[in-house]
């Protein structure tokens, strides 16, 4: 089962000192276990009750629990093919808008893997060293993790890679779908290895990536200082063509993969960390993409053509970028 836990917005001063706006609509999705669970709606009432010690904030302590929603769901199952493409393409085949039927099937369907790629998850990686997390557990993973060492695995010839340009994707099981991200990795340059390592005492399956350069829109000083709507539609806008190019190029590919996961969190554009914090590059030309899981990688017909790609990435491009402020994940 999982929790989705959502609290009111509301915005309280701490201390005589600036206003903060606390969980903002925020959504948490918790793992429904005796090790997760407890832990963290213990966390979660600790921060309520501190922010709200003086007498005056008590009211409100109770008025932000009242609100507070609990709605128990099923839990997601890793196989939801069903309607993860209407979600993520629209409900209607439309040949000239979201969801053409040169969309196939998602990456991992068993039409498209190799004997090779349902063995991926097999092996023991002995020579990684796990470092911290640095992501909580996300849709279908349950969190991504650094390294502590530099990697290299078994094979004498194979390349040696710095711990800061790797990280550790540690995943929910080993199905088609994760099979199917392996393969996406492989096939736009990202993959380093995968495998069984040992975390908190537990194997777990796990991907080593390379780490995509850039920095999320959505971390920068620019975007926190945008004056406007309009200034960050503008930024958003000189992204699109550089998107696109990289869509089309593994759409077209021999791998005739699809990206189609476009929102904004998953794109990574040119920056660097200042001491006022991280910015970007101005104008944008730098663009990468990101997060080759599931549910948003698909096949495509091998007949689709350059203009079609191009159709159908202005439509999904306007449907799928997030222009609001949002915090990014990593993957």
């Amino acid at each position: 089962m999982y929790l989705r836990w959502a609290t009111c917005p509301c915005t309280i001063r701490w201390r005589n000192h600036e206003n903060l706006n606390l969980y903002s609509p925020l959504f948490f999705s918790l793992r429904w276990s005796k090790r997760n669970l407890p832990k963290t709606f213990y966390h979660h009432f600790i921060l309520l009750f501190t922010m709200h010690t003086q007498k005056r904030s008590l009211l409100l302590l109770f008025v932000t629990m009242i609100f507070m929603v609990i709605r128990i769901d099923a839990a997601p199952t890793l196989d939801r093919s069903g309607w993860t493409r209407e979600q993520l393409l629209g409900q209607d085949l439309d040949e000239s808008g979201r969801n053409p039927s040169w969309i196939l099937d998602f990456y991992g369907s068993d039409k498209y893997l190799k004997q090779g790629d349902k063995l991926v998850f097999k092996k023991p990686l002995t020579n990684a060293v796990i470092g911290p997390r640095i992501s909580h557990e996300g849709l279908y993973n349950k969190g991504i993790y650094a390294l502590n060492a530099d990697y290299k695995d078994s094979i004498p010839e194979s390349e040696m890679h710095l711990k800061s340009d790797v990280i550790v994707k540690v995943m929910e099981g080993t199905d088609n779908n994760a099979l199917g991200e392996v393969r996406a990795l492989k096939d736009v340059g990202l993959y380093i290895d995968s495998g069984l390592v040992t975390i908190d005492k537990r194997e777990e399956p796990v991907i080593l990536m390379k780490k995509v350069p850039g920095v999320s829109l959505q971390e920068t000083v620019q975007f926190r200082d945008a004056s406007s709507k309009e200034e960050v539609d503008a930024w958003i806008a000189q992204m699109e063509p550089h998107v696109q190019q990289l869509v089309a190029s593994w759409a077209l590919s021999d791998h005739r993969l699809l990206h189609a996961d476009l929102n904004l969190c998953n794109i990574h554009i040119g920056g660097k960390r200042t001491q006022q914090g991280i910015s970007f590059d101005e104008p944008i030309t730098e663009v990468n993409l990101l997060d080759f899981g599931y549910p948003g990688i698909f096949k495509v017909s091998e007949t689709v053509t350059k203009e079609q790609v191009q159709t159908w990435f202005k439509a999904q491009w306007k449907s799928r970028t997030y222009k609001s402020p949002k915090l990014c994940r990593i993957l």
